[in-house]
């Protein structure tokens, strides 16, 4: 259970130093569940696990090499999480990880989640993720921008690399509820988005093309809930 936590979360990480508090996963355990959260301002992934529980209330924030420890260390067995002075410890069966905590406060993920997403498109996501890859490399080095051209029975994904006089296209079927729209994004953030979700189908759902776009799972596993967030770039235009 810690494992996947781990796995599913630790590519948002920040890598930015000047934010210290995004350089590692926010748990946050009640009595209710777990949630396990990362994000570095271009990608936000929070998964919610309804066996990650506690008596009390807590929050805290591990750093990212921790954590990968901890993760080659868990297995399926249960993992028990002590947080005191400063520290977190998880305790295995046969080992333990001990680990400073990062003492900053972790920014509030929920305000940059849009709710009133009108617009959703349900794509394949071993179909999507493969011709994503694809137009990717037709892309700019420097940008890795790509084009979602959204219709109601197809999603167009363009790219160019002017520099390089390069550009290709690709078309993959998907059912869209809303106007029309396009949208950029990094293709290597929407690659490693869908990458690390499971299910056959995915869910973008959208609000408008300058507004995060919010992937999920179409089908979520028993006993989690797991919701991506991808910022989208700024095109020169949106048609």
């Amino acid at each position: 259970l810690l494992k996947r936590a781990i796995q599913k979360t630790g590519f948002a990480v920040s890598k930015d130093a000047l934010r210290p508090a995004m350089m590692g996963i926010f748990f946050q355990i009640g009595g209710d569940g777990g949630k396990a959260v990362a994000t570095d301002g271009h990608r936000l992934v929070k998964l919610s696990l309804e066996t990650m529980t506690s008596e009390s209330e807590i929050q805290f924030v591990v750093p990212e090499k921790a954590m990968a420890l901890a993760a080659k260390v868990a297995d399926d067995a249960p993992c028990t999480i002590s947080v005191d002075g400063g520290y977190v410890a998880f305790d295995f069966d046969r080992s333990r990880v001990l680990a400073r905590l990062i003492d900053e406060p972790y920014p509030n993920y929920q305000a940059v989640i849009p709710v009133d997403n009108e617009k959703q498109l349900t794509v394949n996501r071993e179909d999507m993720l493969a011709a994503v890859r694809r137009v990717a490399l037709y892309s700019s080095s420097m940008t890795n921008q790509i084009r979602l051209g959204i219709g109601a029975d197809e999603v167009r994904i363009s790219a160019e690399d002017i520099e390089r006089a390069s550009e290709a296209q690709e078309t993959v079927p998907g059912e869209f509820q809303g106007e029309e729209m396009v949208i950029g994004f990094n293709a290597v953030y929407l690659t490693e988005v869908l990458s690390n979700i499971d299910a056959q189908e995915v869910l973008f759902e959208f609000s408008s093309p300058n507004r995060a776009g919010v992937v999920t799972p179409l089908e979520q596993r028993e006993g989690e809930s797991m919701m991506m967030l991808i910022m989208p770039v700024m095109l020169n235009t949106y048609a």
